[in-house]
């Protein structure tokens, strides 16, 4: 699978706690995708993380970026609408690690209904929490948009 065929990472944020930015700090994420009713007919996720994360939608892991994965090698799902996801509130959990002083990371979700409706939800400030070292979610800290450095843009090969 190219990263072509994967929603693309255009007006999302780098996102981490604003004080987890040290060696081994633990960070969840969490999100609510509310989908309307209709006919899915794809949904997908992409995501990258500086160092490493597992993520799960419902309560089910439905991807993670770990041993060794590099943060310059996204990971896609793209077939999250055949058991994942449902009319309504859907959760969206990321459970994210830093192994070294620079962290962030990066995701969206996108919905397509077969009527052309899209819903998108790409990290940052509106829609995403933290939590850091299992404390209270709060407001993300924004490390900066998608191209940002030291990250850049990630190519479609």
């Amino acid at each position: 699978m190219s990263l072509g065929d994967a929603p693309s990472f255009e007006g999302a944020d780098w996102i981490w706690h604003a004080n987890g930015q040290r060696q081994g700090a633990k960070v969840a994420f969490r999100a609510e995708l509310d989908l309307p009713q209709g006919e899915i007919e794809k949904a997908g996720i992409v995501f990258s993380c500086d160092d490493s994360a597992v993520f799960s939608v419902n309560g089910r892991e439905v991807a993670r970026q770990t041993d060794g994965k590099l943060w310059y090698t996204p990971t896609a799902v793209l077939d999250l609408k055949q058991s994942n996801l449902s009319p309504g509130r859907n959760v969206i959990d990321v459970a994210a690690e830093n192994n070294a002083s620079c962290a962030a990371f990066i995701a969206v979700a996108e919905v397509t209904y077969r009527d052309g409706r899209i819903v998108r939800l790409p990290t940052g400030v509106r829609g995403w929490k933290a939590s850091l070292e299992g404390g209270p979610f709060a407001e993300p800290s924004v490390i900066g948009t998608y191209g940002c450095r030291p990250y850049g843009k990630f190519t479609s090969k």
